[in-house]
């Protein structure tokens, strides 16, 4: 009880929880009167009438308080983690109406290969893509593949990135202009891989994929941010990809 009393006095000292205080001084009054039935009805009217004043004033002060802290943080640019993929990049890929498309990733086989009709079709109307893999003559193969996956071997990845050039070629032949497909290649492994839309309605859209250490469920974590929502990370990882594109070697998809 003592130490109740002393957090109490503490409490009081820094000018802390006074209006609690107030309040249960009152409330302790209130009930010590109507027992000695000493108050009349109106003194005790309005000691209720204070007390429940000062109740909400102390819960205006705690919303006050929440919201400074909501606002102090760093909200607009906190992004929440997954495990899955996102649905909506999907949607996004295969939007006919998607003007620019931005990959980086390992091979992006799987987004190649799943996506294919899609980006043939919306190619041939005029959307853009940017594409950015990893070059496997640059690379050591083979720790790559032992740091990045568990019993995948190297011939698949060997395989996953001929079959993702064959397929942007094929992709290629359907461009409406010369910028319409093009490929780069890096000399080394990304941290992660990224899907930008660069161009929409309300603003650029990035999904990001970090690749981890043999994972068995792939590479997670992912995210998703955007233009409007997290601008500071939007404009990092399109950064990223940027300085990316300019020292990356362009592969020639045309064959002659």
């Amino acid at each position: 009880m003592m130490r109740i009393f002393r957090q109490i006095l503490e409490d009081i000292k820094r000018g802390e929880n006074i209006d609690l205080f107030i309040t249960v001084t009152l409330v302790a009054i209130i009930a010590v009167l109507d027992v000695l039935s000493i108050a009349s009805t109106g003194l005790v009217a309005s000691v209720t009438l204070a007390t429940l004043g000062l109740i909400a004033l102390g819960l205006l002060v705690t919303r006050y308080k929440i919201e400074n802290i909501y606002h102090t943080h760093d909200v607009v640019n906190t992004v929440k983690l997954s495990t899955k993929i996102f649905s909506s990049l999907d949607i996004d890929l295969a939007n006919e109406r998607t003007k620019e498309i931005w990959m980086l990733g390992l091979v992006l086989r799987g987004t190649i290969y799943r996506h294919f009709y899609d980006f043939n079709r919306n190619v041939a109307q005029g959307t853009r893509i940017r594409a950015m893999i990893t070059n496997w003559n640059k690379v050591d193969m083979n720790t790559t593949v032992k740091r990045l996956s568990r019993g995948v071997t190297t011939e698949r990845f060997r395989t996953g990135y001929e079959e993702a050039i064959d397929r942007l070629r094929i992709i290629n032949q359907s461009v409406k202009d010369l910028d319409g497909v093009k490929l780069k290649l890096l000399e080394f492994v990304p941290s992660f891989s990224l899907y930008i839309f660069p161009k929409t309605e309300d603003g650029g859209i990035i999904y990001v994929e970090m690749y981890c250490f043999k994972s068995s469920d792939g590479s997670i974590p992912k995210f998703r941010v955007t233009e409007r929502e997290n601008p500071i990370w939007y404009k990092h990882f399109l950064s990223q990809f940027e300085l990316m594109w300019q020292d990356a070697e362009e592969f020639p998809l045309k064959l002659e």
